[in-house]
């Protein structure tokens, strides 16, 4: 049964009193589902950021992710965000693709805060805009189940979807603007309490595709099919397929444990502790001390640990790149904004900080002061330190860092037009040698978030 907006609303409030589940067709355009089909969250951790920026619109402190490696037969992601009540459980299920977040619609369902629809209620920058981040997770599986609540209303509630499968060729000879994407079943329960907030989505059946690619099966694979040549120099092999040095175990074909884990922490370590020696692991293995440490190292699961850690709105594993100092030994420059115009060097005055000397807004505290998010008791951080050392002998005698800020308002064209005028601040950052090699090149972050890595090929143009 399809309902309309108001009705359903209605119906889920008052299953808390009859006991029954309501049911109904998702609506989604034709045009979202063949965004996530074509593949833009093909890769797993994708999905995962993206459910992580909806805890952090939603201004949850904490992210708990149980991906029940190394057999991901189910997926358990929770936050202790502000929640969602009947009337946003309305606007998900009806209007998936259509994002409420920026707008009136969002001030009416307290998703956004009264004064700026541009912020969450209590003050954040929102991330999320598409309206299409909770059905990521169609790449995932095709089944999930939403249980939320939000602050002070008594009512818990539960949504189990079921996703249909779509083929990118019906698609495209498809007129309809609308498509019946799946189907759902909703029920609210009285708690009897009010304080308690927050959402939990968990996956089941997840695909198998998927749960190969994060078991990291084609290594494995790779690796048996060669392993015998693997040491003959005559074949080069031993540059394309490495057994990874530090992984989660092997699952065999029955879904059994057939190579114990090696991981780069020990089980009893701290979730942070556990992070920074992953980090450790990534900056420091290499095959030779001619070669640039890299992530081939690190199995599928850790590589993807990686790149959430970059993509979310989390603080730096150690010090922000904008409040080094004076005190180091590192030589900074002002980029120029008029063409051609050089960059001149900068001595700041003791102790003072690249932030406070440049006026820096990115990476200002968040108005809520935390946000963290655990993986499987893995605490990420952003995997960035910024040596004030030379990585390799090089005639310049310190690393090079350069500041630069911009601002655009198109010309004066309209918001409509233009999307509003555009600020930003950047920094580049040059050493002998980048470490680890994943992390050379530009990545572009927006609100403190990124939905991309670093593209070695971006400055060329």
């Amino acid at each position: 049964m399809t309902y309309v907006d108001g009705d359903l609303s209605d119906r889920i409030e008052g299953s808390a009193k009859t006991g029954q589940p309501v049911e109904g067709e998702l609506q989604t355009d034709s045009r979202i589902i063949a965004r996530v089909t074509d593949g833009i969250y093909r890769e797993p951790w994708s999905a995962f950021r993206e459910l992580i920026s909806n805890a952090y619109d939603a201004d949850a402190t904490k992210v708990s992710i149980d991906c029940d490696y190394p057999f991901f037969k189910e997926i358990r992601v929770w936050d202790n965000g502000n929640g969602m009540d009947q009337n946003v459980f309305e606007h998900l299920l009806l209007h998936i693709g259509g994002s409420s977040k920026r707008t009136r619609r969002g001030k009416e369902l307290g998703i956004a805060n009264e004064q700026d629809a541009t912020l969450s209620p209590n003050g954040r920058k929102l991330i999320g805009k598409i309206g299409i981040g909770l059905f990521a997770v169609a790449q995932l599986t095709q089944q999930f189940q939403i249980i939320s609540k939000r602050r002070g209303d008594t009512k818990r509630i539960s949504a189990t979807i079921r996703l249909k499968t779509f083929q990118e060729d019906s698609l495209a000879d498809s007129n309809k603007q609308e498509s019946v994407s799946g189907k759902y079943k909703v029920i609210a329960e009285e708690t009897g309490e009010t304080e308690t907030h927050g959402t939990t989505i968990v996956l089941t059946s997840i695909r198998p595709a998927i749960r190969q690619k994060l078991q990291s099966s084609d290594i494995w694979s790779a690796y048996d099919e060669y392993s015998d040549t693997l040491d003959s120099p005559e074949t080069g092999l031993a540059d394309m397929v490495l057994k990874p040095k530090y992984h989660i175990g092997r699952v065999d074909q029955k879904s059994e444990l057939a190579v114990d884990p090696q991981l780069p922490w020990l089980p009893e370590d701290d979730p942070l502790i556990k992070f920074e020696k992953l980090f450790d692991a990534a900056i420091n293995l290499s095959r030779s001390a001619r070669e640039q440490a890299n992530l081939s190292h690190l199995d599928s699961y850790l590589q993807m640990l990686w790149r959430l850690s970059l993509a979310c709105p989390v603080k730096y594993l150690y010090e922000h790149p904008f409040d080094l100092n004076s005190d180091s030994n590192i030589r900074i420059y002002k980029l120029s904004n008029v063409p051609k115009g050089s960059a001149l060097e900068v001595r700041l005055p003791c102790s003072e900080s690249i932030r406070n000397h440049f006026c820096i807004k990115s990476g200002l505290a968040d108005p809520l002061e935390k946000f963290t998010v655990h993986i499987d008791s893995v605490e990420l951080r952003r995997p960035i330190k910024l040596s004030d050392k030379l990585n390799a002998a090089s005639p310049i005698e310190r690393p090079l860092f350069f500041i630069g800020q911009g601002y655009t308002d198109f010309g004066g064209s309209s918001p409509d037009r233009s999307g509003g005028t555009l600020r930003f601040e950047a920094y580049l950052y040059w050493n002998s040698k980048i470490v680890p090699k994943e992390s050379v090149g530009a990545l572009i972050r927006v609100n403190d978030a990124s939905g991309t890595l670093f593209d070695p090929e971006f400055l060329n143009y």
